[in-house]
């Protein structure tokens, strides 16, 4: 009984070990800038236009941002929060033209651990989801 209750206790804190650390996995975030400019403070505020919502203040482009996650519950919000991020670092001071998507199932690439883009192939029981944010950064003109 003893033994029992050691091996549970161990597979909880096991589970509850990985669990946290997937939680934890950033999504991946691929950027491009255009303009070298000084990174603006973790505070400075990042205004975010939708791609049916253009701004009607003159901008200049920064660059590009995307970020793509494999986790079906990463939320819109949180791969948001990351692009803001990497515009604040990229100098910008809005993102427009945000758009999200996401291709599922046999469609979805992977990286091997040597670097190398691969398709999945045969029949898998498992379906991969891969949900993207893309979006052009920006500073206002003056």
């Amino acid at each position: 009984m003893c033994l029992r209750l050691i091996v549970f206790v161990a597979m909880v804190i096991s589970f509850g070990c990985y669990a946290e650390s997937f939680r934890l996995t950033r999504p991946y975030i691929n950027s491009i800038a255009v303009l070298d400019l000084p990174p603006r403070s973790d505070t400075a505020l990042v205004e975010v236009f939708l791609r049916d919502t253009p701004p009607d203040r003159a901008h200049e482009i920064v660059g590009e941002i995307e970020v793509s996650t494999m986790r079906a519950l990463r939320s819109a919000d949180d791969m948001l929060l990351h692009a803001k991020a990497r515009a604040r670092t990229m100098g910008a001071d809005a993102l427009i033209g945000v758009q999200f998507g996401s291709v599922t199932g046999s469609e979805v690439p992977y990286t091997t651990y040597d670097g190398n883009t691969k398709k999945p192939s045969g029949t898998s029981t498992h379906v991969s989801v891969l949900r993207t944010l893309k979006a052009t950064a920006v500073r206002w003109r003056e």
